[in-house]
């Protein structure tokens, strides 16, 4: 069962292979995936991120917000 967001910056090379290795390993299927597209404004707005802010990783986890 998926339980965590990973948010990640669709434009950055190094957050697309990330995202490759962690598809590649997600065994469990726990990981919902995200770009930061326009879509995905008013989600961060509810854990009140700034989308400038969304220039790498979060990882958002029981309602904890991780940065990377």
């Amino acid at each position: 069962m998926k339980n965590k967001l990973i948010l990640y910056d669709g434009d950055c090379i190094i957050c697309n292979r990330f995202i490759d290795f962690v598809i590649k390993n997600d065994k469990r299927n726990d990981y919902y995936i995200i770009d930061n597209s326009k879509e995905t404004i008013s989600f961060l707005h509810k854990f009140n991120i700034q989308v400038k802010d969304v220039d790498s990783i979060i990882v958002i986890d029981d309602n904890r917000v991780l940065y990377y």
